[in-house]
């Protein structure tokens, strides 16, 4: 800093003076016209001069122009906000406060997008959060108006309007990552850097709304097979047994074969004919009876079953025993 102060003061003899704020940059104040465009070629020389001799890249936002002393800070605010714009944005040069559009739409139409895919049954999706999330951002950089502050303030609201969601489809209390997200903002140096922290954040607290749901799922198909042996005398119907624990006949055969192993209609057979064989051997209730007692209106069908599940009659099996 030290070094750039002396390369720019010797640069700007006469026309302006350099600093550094001991905090974030080098400002300089230049004087004496009221024409920015007139000091371009001398703020081209410190740009180069700068890169030749110290080797170093630097952004340069320039501000309003201040006509009283008493207004210095304001031209200096504006310029440091678009100096930032610049390096926020990758722009080579030097970016001007003009630039900056301080007037922007928060994008609903993004958040909506992509809070109806926080779900795990999208994930097969051909739109995925990250493509969303890549479209928009590709857009920001593209037109690179928007101001820090307000891109900033975007993604904290697409985050928590995410975790929203997120937190009514889990019932859980945990913040998903807001906390850490708002508490990191001066890591954000650059748009990529935003982006790339943004996608992550929803990644997470996707991971964790994923482990909530197979956590759920398991106790629910666990609740399942418990009032399958209960119930087995009764109606076992995919339909009707889906409909009781609020799932859609395909979805609940899926996670029934996902967490049992088995199709929904060969485990509700295989705990009948199980159940049979206990009842045919232990007791002494004729055919038709065991048959009702699994769930059969039809002894035909039982024997049927029976049969083609242990390779005897139900008579000869209990014969047998």
């Amino acid at each position: 800093c030290f070094a750039m102060d002396n390369i720019l003061n010797e640069i700007l003899s006469g026309v302006g003076h350099s600093f550094y704020d001991g905090f974030s940059c080098t400002i300089i104040f230049m004087f004496g016209k009221n024409d920015i465009s007139e000091y371009r070629d001398i703020i081209d020389k410190c740009i180069s001069s700068i890169r030749q001799t110290l080797g170093v890249e630097i952004s340069v936002g320039i501000g309003d122009i201040s006509e009283q002393i008493n207004s210095l800070y304001g031209s200096y605010s504006t310029a440091f906000n678009a100096c930032r714009h610049g390096a926020f944005y990758k722009k080579s040069g030097v970016c001007d406060v003009d630039e900056v559009d301080s007037h922007y739409q928060y994008p609903q139409q993004l958040e909506n997008r992509l809070l109806d895919k926080i779900s795990v049954t999208n994930k097969n999706d051909e739109e995925s959060v990250e493509t969303i999330i890549n479209e928009y951002f590709d857009e920001v950089i593209k037109n690179g108006n928007i101001p820090v502050q307000g891109i900033e303030a975007i993604c904290d609201n697409i985050l928590m309007a995410c975790a929203k969601k997120i937190q009514s489809m889990s019932s859980e209390e945990e913040d998903c990552a807001v906390s850490e997200w708002l508490g990191k903002r001066e890591e954000h140096e650059n748009i990529d850097q935003l982006k790339e922290n943004l996608l992550s954040r929803i990644k997470k607290a996707e991971e964790q709304l994923d482990v909530w749901i197979k956590d759920k799922n398991k106790l629910l198909i666990e609740d399942a097979k418990r009032y399958i042996e209960d119930n087995i005398d009764k109606d076992l119907s995919l339909e009707v047994v889906s409909r009781r624990f609020f799932f859609s006949s395909r979805y609940f055969a899926k996670l029934f074969k996902e967490y049992t192993g088995k199709s929904y209609s060969g485990y509700v057979n295989d705990i009948k004919m199980e159940f049979a064989k206990k009842l045919l051997l232990n007791t002494d209730f004729s055919i038709g009876e065991i048959a009702r007692k699994t769930g059969y209106d039809d002894q035909g069908h039982f024997g049927r079953n029976f049969k083609k599940y242990t390779g005897m009659k139900p008579s000869a099996y209990r014969k047998r025993g």
